[in-house]
Formats: structure tokens, sequence, C-alpha cells
């Protein structure tokens, strides 16, 4: 790619973002399960796969190095613990599960995987998460930070030990039908397109962007084969307007990390309506996270019935580390939108899954979440 494509990519970006603020429609602080006023039926699980949205504790029993082991993480749970959540208490996957109807999270799977009576109980009535922060779209994303379970280790724990267990439990065709009923949540490729943005030259990105593409339809089609029929897909911020970068960048977002962001949506917007019509079985939803985010941010006073204040800097640290037991805390948690250097705190993670479930179409296409499940 040369000049002039980046100048065409960052020229979309801005271009986006400007209608962003001439559109905006505030987005409407609903309750749970209030989104349509329709009837929602639960699905019988929940499946989670991806990184930091998905983790609720994943990191923590492989003992890595991840934040999310320590304070200030979990600072506003009962009991004010760490999870292993990089957050002040829940994370996406949490609030996606009680936007479904569960009474709580699906379990990590590490934690349940070595108790047999545990490990049938949760795959059967709530599901599991394979979530692992750090894990990106590429395996080999990730590897020089915290120990973690890539995105195709996540989905070998799907296929060898969960699909053969319902199988074992339930017979194949309910298990098969089990399986498509459930709900996949997949949430990743934040930090693949952090570590092309600082890692790669500029005119590597149309080839990141083909390759995430390929790589992610391909884990899509493999977990089509292996039962799934039900996908609720959260696209990846705009990192360009993370603290991280943000603080880095002179008090401005970083327009090559945005226009990673958005080209990864636009591309795998068109990529999973072909898929579509190659499997008219599949559902899916796709949770438009770069019109969410730079909404929340270009229009901050929108959002304060929401109860934000603050949507630029990092409740927990500086904005270019991370939160850890050392760093500065904000009193008042609720009113920030970032936690730490990337990720949402525990109400920036509420209204993000509110928003994929909600009834403003700009949030998703081409149903929303809560459509995947009306009844």
């Amino acid at each position: 790619m040369g000049t002039k494509d980046v100048v065409s990519s960052q020229a979309l970006f801005l271009h986006f973002f400007s209608t962003v603020i001439l559109i905006f429609k505030p987005l409407q602080c609903l309750s749970y399960r209030d989104h349509n006023g329709t009837t929602r039926r639960s699905p019988p699980a929940m499946f989670a796969i991806g990184g930091g949205q998905t983790d609720v504790g994943t990191n923590k029993i492989l003992n890595s190095s991840s934040q999310g082991n320590r304070p200030f993480n979990g600072i506003d749970c009962d009991p004010p613990l760490p999870t292993g959540r990089l957050s002040n208490c829940l994370v996406v996957a949490d609030f996606v599960a009680k936007e479904l109807g569960f009474d709580e999270s699906p379990s990590p799977f590490l934690s349940v995987a070595n108790s047999p009576e545990r490990f049938d109980r949760a795959i059967t009535s709530q599901g599991v998460s394979f979530g692992s922060a750090s894990s990106g779209i590429f395996n080999s994303t990730g590897q020089s930070g915290e120990a973690h379970v890539t995105f195709g280790q996540q989905i070998d724990q799907l296929r060898e030990r969960v699909r053969p267990r319902l199988i074992t439990l339930l017979g194949r065709p309910a298990a098969d039908n089990f399986l498509a009923q459930s709900f996949i949540l997949v949430a990743a490729g934040g930090i693949d397109i952090d570590e092309q943005r600082v890692n790669a030259p500029p005119n590597s990105d149309p080839s990141f962007l083909r390759l995430f593409t390929a790589q992610f339809v391909d884990y899509i089609q493999t977990l089509y084969a292996l039962g799934g029929r039900v996908f609720g897909i959260v696209a990846p911020p705009p990192i360009g307007c993370s603290p991280f970068y943000y603080n880095s960048n002179s008090s401005e977002c970083d327009a090559r990390a945005n226009s990673l962001s958005l080209g990864v949506y636009y591309r795998l917007e068109a990529a999973l309506r072909l898929l579509r019509l190659s499997y008219p079985d599949f559902q899916y939803s796709i949770c438009n996270s770069p019109a969410f985010y730079l909404d929340v941010i270009a229009n901050a006073s929108s959002f304060t019935s929401c109860g934000l204040t603050e949507v630029r800097a990092a409740c927990c640290g500086n904005g270019r580390t991370p939160c850890s037991p050392t760093s500065t805390l904000c009193g008042n948690r609720d009113e920030y939108f970032f936690w730490n250097q990337y990720l949402l705190t525990n109400e920036g993670s509420r209204l993000h899954a509110a928003a994929c479930f909600g009834r403003n179409p700009r949030y998703w296409t081409p149903i929303s979440f809560a459509a995947l499940v009306e009844d």
C-alpha cells in the first residue's frame, strides 16, 4: 500500500468520525431485557471466546502475569477482590450473559475442566467462557506478554472437551440441537490491531486486514462445523481513542489505529454477509463497537444520563501502564468509561452490552443481539 492508500484509509476514519457527530443519537440507558418490548427465549448456554472482554478468570487460573490478578481490579465486586477480570468488576461477557437471562456469568472453562461434576453442570446449564486476555485472532498475537490461551486453543477446548462431553451426556441429536440453540459470543481483535499499529509499517495494513478477516471467518466456519449457529460478535473497538493512544498522541486519537479498527469492522461485516449466503441457518449479529465508542467519546455530554462524565482518562493508572496496587485510582468509578489503558470499566462494559442488544441499528448489523434470541 502506498502513501495514497494510507491517506485514503485515514480519510475514511475522519469521514466516519464526522458522521458520528452529525447523526449521533444518545444511547438509551435501559435495564436488562427491556430493550425491544418483545419476549426473549434464554438460550440453553453461552460459550464465550476471545480476549480481555471475555476473560472472566482464565488467566488468573493460569497464574499468568495478568494485572487482572491483582488490585485494584475487582474493587467493586462483592467481595472486593480480583477475579482475573481487567475491570473494577465485570466485563462485556458478564453483561451479555445477564442480558441473555442467565443468573450468573459462565464459569471459566479452566475452573471446571478438572471437576467432572462441575464440568457437566456448567456446560449443560450455563456454558463456559474460554476467553483469555492477550488472546487475539492470530495465534502469534500476545506471545511477548502474559501466559494466555490462544483463540485457536480456545476452539480446541470446545472441540475436544465440551462437544464430546455434551454428546455423551445428551446423545448426538440432542447435543447438536443444544449447541445450535446456544449463544456463541466472540470478542477479539483489539490486541491484533494494537500490535499491527506498533510493530508494522503502514504499507502492510491492507495485508493485515485481509489476513485478519480470512482468519476470523475461518474460525467462525470452524465453530459452525462444531455445531454453533447463533453468533454474537463484538467487533474490535477503535483503540486509537483508548487512553494509551490518546495520552501518547498529544491528546488526540490515533488515526491509523482507528482506521485499522474501522477496516476490520467493514470487512467483517461484508465477509459475514457472504457467509450467511452459504449457510442459511447461520445466524449472527456483529456489534459495531467503533460506532459505540466514538459516539461516547465525541458526545460525552449526551451520556451523562447514563452516569458517564469522564470518557478519555483511565480510572486506574495513568493510561500508559496497567492497573496495579500502586496505581492512582479514581473515586467515582461509575462515571468513567475506561478502566485501564485499553479496556472499559464495569459501567462502560454494561453500556457496551446494552448497545449490542438495544434498539439503535447504528450499533449492530444485520440484527441486534436481542433479535437473535427473540421468540
